[in-house]
């Protein structure tokens, strides 16, 4: 039986080996994920009621003639408004990023949820410090110990046949099974890549200082 066991590992351990490439795939998407979560609260905290007073700012200044502008200190009508609509863009590229978040996310967590339910069955987790993702080498030895772990053999006669035999590796078959299974569409880095556009854009753009803004928003009064 022990014999078995090892044989089944080491078939796990070969197609973990092949579709390891696409696990760290998997592991740097969710790394990216965790970093645009954090930036869309922090952008939708910064932002607080701005792209509200932008849009009143941007009526108000268009309902203004030259003149009523001069007296507020506006000289140039067209140049102050794009300076608002930084506002607007942020928040724009910030929705962006919370869309592309939601439909990348699903992926993700089909995968990690599938890899859980695998650990739960005896599949060694994958994970080291702060969840990095284990190098591949180290992985293969925890691979190694669990095929000469037979603990779960104690007891039981070595001539085993039939249904207990089976019983006894039920969680082994089955990792085998779905572990050629986890990727049913094969993930690459389309997605990965179009999210970091719009969260690399979102950082470029820069709103009105706190000063600044408070003085545009006391031309509404």
């Amino acid at each position: 039986m022990a014999e078995v066991k090892e044989l089944v590992w080491t078939d796990i351990s070969k197609s973990i080996h092949e579709i390891w490439p696409m696990v760290q795939i998997m592991f740097e998407q969710n790394e990216l994920l965790e970093r645009s979560k954090q930036a869309v609260e922090k952008i939708r905290s910064e932002l607080g009621d701005m792209p509200t007073q932008a849009n009143d700012i941007i009526r108000f200044l268009n309902s203004k003639n030259r003149e009523e502008l001069e007296e507020l200190k506006i000289e140039d009508r067209t140049e102050t408004i794009l300076e608002v609509k930084r506002v607007l863009t942020k928040r724009g590229l910030m929705l962006q990023l919370e869309e592309k978040i939601q439909i990348m996310d699903q992926g993700v967590q089909r995968f990690f949820l599938k890899i859980d339910t695998l650990q739960r069955k005896g599949l060694p987790g994958m994970k080291v410090i702060n969840d990095r993702l284990m190098v591949l080498p180290d992985y293969k030895k925890k691979l190694i110990e669990v095929s000469k772990d037979c603990a779960k053999f104690a007891g039981i006669q070595s001539n085993i046949t039939g249904r207990a035999f089976l019983e006894a590796l039920r969680w082994d078959f089955e990792i085998q099974h779905e572990i050629k299974h986890v990727f049913v569409v094969k993930p690459t880095f389309a997605k990965y890549t179009d999210m970091d556009e719009v969260y690399r854009r979102l950082f470029k753009v820069t709103v009105p200082t706190s000063n600044r803004w408070e003085e545009l928003c006391d031309l509404l009064d």
